[in-house]
C-alpha cells in the first residue's frame, strides 16, 4: 500500500487539533461527532487514506519492534480493507 502525499493527507494541525479534542471526549456520541467533524473538514477518501497508512505504519512497529507476525499481518490486513475502501468513495466526500 502506498504512502499519502502531504496534498492528499490530513493536515498535521488538523490531526493534532484533533487528538487534543479527543483526549478531552468522554461518550461515544461526542467521538462520533468529533470523528464526523473530520471527515467534514478532510474528506472521508483523506481519512480512509490516512487510516490505511497508519495502519501500515502500526504493521511496521510491531513486526519491528515486538516480532508478533500475527499481530503484524492483521494491521497490515487492516491497512489493505481500509485502502480499498477508500479507492471506492466517489470524489468529493
Amino acid at each position: 500500500m502506498g504512502r499519502l502525499n502531504h496534498a492528499e493527507a490530513p493536515s498535521e494541525l488538523v490531526i493534532t487539533e484533533w487528538r487534543s479534542k479527543m483526549s478531552n471526549v468522554d461518550t461515544t456520541q461526542e467521538q462520533h461527532d468529533m470523528l464526523e467533524g473530520l471527515i467534514d473538514s478532510c474528506g472521508l477518501a483523506s481519512i480512509l487514506e490516512a487510516i490505511s497508512a497508519i495502519c501500515d505504519e502500526k504493521a511496521e512497529y510491531v513486526r519491528a519492534n515486538w516480532q508478533d507476525e500475527k499481530a503484524a499481518k492483521a494491521w497490515d490486513t487492516a491497512c489493505g480493507v481500509v485502502g480499498c475502501a477508500s479507492c471506492d468513495i466517489p470524489f468529493g466526500l
